[in-house]
């Protein structure tokens, strides 16, 4: 059975990231044109608080900090930099990609999900207890995480 891509679509997700000595640990950029005014992650530094919360990925739309409606770049680094010299929690609403694929109604088929260095790929599995046969089933997705996109 061949499964059929659909377009994207987009879903928005409220991400809290708690300061570190360096920061939060993400990059920003302006979306292809600066004039667009689209500001999205370009970058996300490893064991950050941004890679730790395991939902952030490069080219997510930021669309407010702090409940600030985001209009710039200079204005999100602004917003970053003032909330951490102030040790504050940031709150970020982003706007992330959820890819669709039509799926059977019923029976087994095999899911692929591609790391993409995050710390996890957002899926619980739960199964039969040890020593006991069984069928193993998907318990629960992270919101925003590999496994939801």
């Amino acid at each position: 059975m061949t499964l059929q891509r659909l377009p994207a679509r987009q879903e928005s997700l409220i991400v809290q990231l708690n300061p570190t000595l360096d920061g939060y640990g993400i990059g920003i950029d302006t979306l292809s044109h600066p004039s667009s005014g689209h500001v999205i992650i370009a970058s996300i530094d490893y064991n950050s608080p941004a890679y730790q919360c395991g939902v952030l990925m490069e080219g997510d739309h930021i669309l407010t900090i702090n409940d600030h409606p985001i209009q710039s770049t200079v204005q999100c680094q602004q917003l970053i930099q003032d909330s951490i010299m102030q040790n504050k929690i940031l709150d970020l609403l982003v706007e992330l990609d959820v890819n669709e694929a039509v799926t059977p109604s019923s029976g087994t088929f095999n899911i692929k999900l591609m790391r993409s260095g995050l710390p996890s790929l957002g899926i619980t599995l739960n199964g039969p207890v040890q020593g006991e046969r069984g069928a193993i089933w998907i318990a629960k997705i992270k919101k925003g995480g590999i496994a939801f996109r």
